[in-house]
């Protein structure tokens, strides 16, 4: 095995040469580990605490739910900065590898938790088939591959949950009009796969987090034993 590696890092450092990776964000070529964007503009990227207002008010949100037991998101997701270029990237543009990597970065802060149990399975917020089929792909569920690769969880359920009704774009919407808008979108196709599961629910960015809640609802009723919810950003709250 230790020459495969060999003869794959010294590929790799050729490629690099002729074909430079560059930074998503500032276009600065990236050192070898480095993935993605250069460490100055991870390091730039508005990190998420849990004292937090914006926290503190999803967190309210999902009480009045009663179905979402715990929140983990590492950064916020701030207009024209990196981690908007990144997602962007991700959901517009094909590179499904950030999801991968934003995923890891979730199932870092997850791992500095120290929960009391683990997750059993992870369920990527579906897409309407319409979206799915505009797109090529979901985003989510990539993010969902680098959070299990970095658990060691190795039952991603995609088919487990179905996005039932299109809807409107919500960027432009208020709270109650975004929970009218996303009421029954949602339905659990195949309960057993999910019924007495600590479950991890994932999304790329929770703004209201009424999409989320919505879906973490119909999970919850069908018999999950809990419902923790994750995403790479949060829309800050200006409150």
């Amino acid at each position: 095995m230790i020459l495969p590696n060999i003869i794959r890092n010294i590929h790799s450092a050729f490629l690099d040469v002729i074909f430079p990776r560059l930074c998503i964000a500032c276009e600065k070529p990236l050192e070898q580990h480095e993935k993605f964007a250069c460490s100055w503009c991870w390091q730039n990227i508005l990190q998420v605490s849990p004292d937090d207002v914006t926290v503190r008010v999803l967190m309210r949100r999902f009480e009045e739910i009663g179905t979402i037991d715990r929140l983990f998101t590492p950064y916020y997701f701030e207009e024209e900065g990196v981690l908007q270029k990144i997602i962007h990237g991700l959901k517009y543009e094909g590179f499904t590898k950030l999801g991968v990597g934003l995923g890891e970065k979730i199932g870092e802060l997850i791992v500095g938790e120290n929960l009391p149990f683990r997750h059993e399975c992870i369920v990527p917020i579906p897409l309407h088939r319409s979206k799915y089929r505009e797109r090529g792909y979901n985003q989510s569920e990539y993010i969902a591959r680098g959070i299990a690769e970095t658990l060691s969880i190795h039952r991603i359920e995609v088919s487990a949950v179905k996005r039932v009704r299109a809807t409107q774009s919500q960027t432009h919407l208020s709270v109650d009009k975004r929970k009218a808008n996303i009421a029954d979108a949602f339905r659990v196709m195949m309960p057993w796969k999910l019924k007495g599961k600590h479950v991890l629910l994932v999304d790329d960015v929770i703004t209201t987090g009424a999409t989320i809640g919505e879906c973490a609802r119909v999970i919850r009723e069908s018999g999950a034993a809990s419902v923790a919810v994750a995403s790479a950003a949060l829309a800050k709250l200006t409150i």
